[in-house]
């Protein structure tokens, strides 16, 4: 991780905010019909697992989704969320800034340890440093000093600007 006076740049689990941190939470979806509510509770292990969980819900594959929740390495997950057949990347991504904020929302309510780090990082810019990611991250790593200037930046933050959100409800 890589903090300055005014951005935290992170990537991979060794901070609570990636998705891959071992960060175990309980995630409760309300599904809601005109004739009443059923609540789910699901305990995650990681952000990445119930994003690839949603991800499998929303294209109707609840078997993969299943195969979300048994495997908990989030790399593994991430793999079964990439092979959904017949995904389509703009009809996702509508959705997909909505879902990453829910979860994250309950994974930061519900894990303590990942609260006060949220929490701690004051109002600094909370920016994912993936060299591989030009949605969520920025398209840089964390050691390239191009990071600095957002001008420079090849991705959106999506996941930072999620986070971003998340902290500003719970403080």
């Amino acid at each position: 991780m890589r903090i300055t006076d005014t951005h935290i740049y992170f990537f991979s689990g060794n901070s609570k905010f990636s998705n891959f941190a071992i960060t175990p939470f309980t995630y409760v979806i309300v599904k809601t019909s005109f004739l009443d509510d059923n609540t789910i509770t699901i305990k995650f292990q990681c952000s990445e697992q119930a994003y690839m969980y949603e991800k499998c819900m929303f294209f109707n594959q609840p078997e993969m989704a299943m195969q979300c929740i048994e495997e908990t390495n989030p790399t593994k997950v991430k793999k079964i969320g990439r092979s959904i057949p017949n995904f389509e990347q703009d009809k996702w991504n509508k959705f997909s800034f909505d879902v990453m904020y829910k979860i994250c929302l309950q994974k930061f309510q519900g894990n303590e340890e990942a609260k006060k780090e949220l929490i701690d990082s004051g109002d600094k810019v909370l920016v994912e440093a993936s060299p591989y990611d030009k949605i969520w991250g920025v398209g840089l790593s964390e050691l390239d000093d191009r990071i600095l200037q957002e001008e420079y930046w090849e991705g959106e933050n999506r996941l930072g600007k999620v986070l971003m959100k998340v902290r500003n409800k719970i403080k």
